[in-house]
């Protein structure tokens, strides 16, 4: 049999496939810099293609932006030490010095040598590649590795190769451009393409141009010129469903500004297409003046609660009607939101952190499949509905009949994040104590709060509150110790539907912020034993061990841990999420499959 070793660029999973039939496939890698080769693959087949481990005298470790090692699963920078290292660069002090940088697990004097290259570090030892650090872009709040859409439309049978940029839209805002080259003798279909990267990537990873070429350009070495690509072409031949009013058509025009794309359909979510609390706040200054819209006193809470034009023209017209048009207060305060309705897919409910909202978790919309409901589980207190009970597991059992009465029959999926977490966890065991099928659990670095008294002794500040809505860097700027009156102004600042919050809604959520924290200090969970998919937070308190920790004697189903490169109260920003979503939608299709395989073997269920 013979043998192929290929290197020098990305290897796609496709051609993996396909120059690994007959014969024995090694990947290689490895800089000019560590004397070429560096790691190598096993034999590369159908499986996931990696490119292997180090070889013998060779030291590689994944470190994040500070030096230090990310966790199995999460996304770093490669560096390699030892003796095949280069000195550096010939007359060029300046680059060797930010290339080649002390080794802070080394010896005296020891260097080792910043890749540029972005992997991950598999559960198995293997080192994934994902992309250059400079061909990593931020979107709309998420960071995208491009080389992850370039592998995925690498898997059409009707590409033969393809290269995704970042690139300015004509309404100013950043955009992705896919440029692709077709198989000889392919049709290419730009709806089918889309469809296909949607299918396995986030929707916040869609690019919004397909663009064919004949030859991708390519530098002297052979590898792909970015800065020889044309000038991206910003029109769209995607099939959608077009505004069928002169208000939805202003709608559908002011969504694709404030978003970067090419163009909206009536049916397009805000947030399914990559809307954020910025985004929100820019798109209704638009609307409140633009004359077709003719509503000057449009909410933000509005676009919370009717996210497609179609809904959001129709509130806007019976607002100028006179009609009654509801509160939106109380829709987004209430004890269920809907974060997206309809479909046909089983329905996800997430359990609200100690803040009583769920608002965060529209953040998970772009990831999962568009025909799965999403519901937010919120604080009773919040919209006056009733006051906080005694305990986690009389909340938890109140949470049980909502989300029945919403989804009588089950299967559920429960996620919660932080204190979510813990209640998800006793919901998901009375479910089951019930004789209900619970298809999936999943935790945010929830805390056994309990198990650690030191740890959650103090009573939150407001400022910790605050944190969830702008960010510590801002409430460090404004002080610790600032009261809900200070606070305020910082909320309103972050735009969206947080600007119409209230100084009495504030107050509210900061009650609830400590009752849950009171609660949570004397709950102790009762044993679960289904699947658990668990999210823990990997930076922010490296010196105590993770959440998952404090459910060793809680959980005695199987856990599968999925490290996130973010601090706790991180866990709800669009980075996290986009991670988490992605993983969650694998997850939920694969728990949902379970479920119907299990409904099948029975005699007389479904065939």
């Amino acid at each position: 049999m013979s043998t192929l070793l290929v290197g020098g660029e990305a290897l796609r999973p496709d051609l993996a496939r396909r120059w690994s039939r007959g014969r024995t496939m090694v990947n290689a890698y490895g800089p000019t810099e560590t004397t070429i080769v560096t790691t190598m693959s096993d034999p590369l087949g159908d499986g996931p293609v990696t490119i292997g481990v180090p070889i013998r005298g060779v030291a590689a470790v994944v470190l994040d932006e500070r030096l230090r090692p990310v966790p199995i699963g999460a996304t770093g920078e490669l560096y390699f030490a030892g003796p095949e290292l280069a000195r550096g660069y010939y007359r060029r002090p300046a680059a060797t010095a930010s290339r080649f940088v002390a080794d802070p697990f080394g010896g005296p004097a020891s260097l080792m040598y910043r890749s540029g290259d972005l992997v991950r570090l598999r559960a198995d030892g293997d080192i994934e590649y994902i992309g250059r650090r400079d061909h990593q872009v931020k979107i709309r709040g998420f960071r995208i590795e491009l080389a992850e859409i370039d592998s995925v439309l690498g898997l059409h049978p009707s590409v033969d190769t393809a290269v995704t940029v970042a690139a300015t839209a004509p309404g100013g805002d950043t955009a992705l451009v896919a440029y692709v080259r077709t198989v000889p003798g392919a049709a290419m279909s730009k709806g089918e393409l889309r469809a296909h990267v949607a299918a396995n990537l986030p929707r916040h990873m869609v690019p919004a141009v397909f663009q064919e070429l004949d030859e991708i350009p390519l530098t002297p070495v052979g590898k792909r010129d970015r800065d020889a690509l044309p000038e991206p072409e910003f029109t769209s031949t995607s099939e959608f469903e077009p505004p069928r009013t002169p208000i939805e058509a202003g709608i559908c025009e002011a969504f694709a500004r404030q978003l970067g794309v090419a163009r909206v359909g009536r049916d397009d979510s805000f947030f399914e297409l990559g809307g954020n609390s910025l985004a929100a706040t820019k798109l209704v200054a638009e609307l409140r003046t633009a004359p077709e819209i003719g509503v000057p006193d449009l909410s933000a809470q509005w676009l919370f609660a009717d996210v497609t034009p179609a809904a959001l023209a129709q509130r806007c017209v019976m607002a100028r009607e006179g009609g009654s048009i509801g509160d939106p207060s109380v829709e987004v305060l209430g004890e269920v939101l809907t974060i997206r309705a309809g479909g046909s897919g089983t329905p996800l409910f997430c359990v609200h952190p100690a803040m009583g909202l769920s608002w965060s978790y529209a953040g998970l919309l772009p990831a999962l499949d568009r025909d799965r409901p999403v519901y937010g589980l919120q604080a009773p207190a919040l919209s006056g509905a009733a006051d906080m009970p005694d305990s986690v597991a009389e909340l938890a059992c109140r949470y049980v009949d909502t989300i029945r009465s919403v989804y009588p029959d089950g299967p559920y999926h429960l996620l919660g994040w932080s204190i979510g977490g813990l209640i998800a966890q006793e919901m998901a065991g009375l479910l089951v104590a019930d004789g209900q099928r619970v298809a999936s659990l999943t935790m945010l670095d929830s805390y056994v709060v309990s198990q650690r008294p030191s740890d959650f002794a103090a009573a939150p500040s407001v400022a910790e509150l605050v944190a969830e809505f702008v960010g510590s860097d801002e409430v460090s700027a404004n002080g610790a110790d600032m009261t809900i009156e200070e606070a305020a102004p910082l909320v309103a600042a972050a735009g969206g539907a947080l600007g119409t919050l209230t100084i009495d809604d504030l107050h509210l959520m900061y009650e609830t912020y400590l009752r849950s924290t009171e609660l949570a200090r004397t709950f102790a969970p009762t044993r679960y034993p289904g699947e658990v998919l668990f999210f823990t937070a990997a930076e922010g308190r490296p010196e105590d061990p993770p959440a998952i920790t404090d459910w060793a004697n809680h959980l005695t189903g199987e856990v599968h841990e999925d490290a996130v490169s973010c601090t706790h109260a991180e866990m709800a920003s669009p980075e996290a999420l986009a991670h988490i979503g992605k993983r969650l939608n694998d997850h939920l299709r694969n728990a949902d499959w379970q479920h119907q395989l299990a409904i099948r073997s029975i005699p007389g269920g479904d065939s």
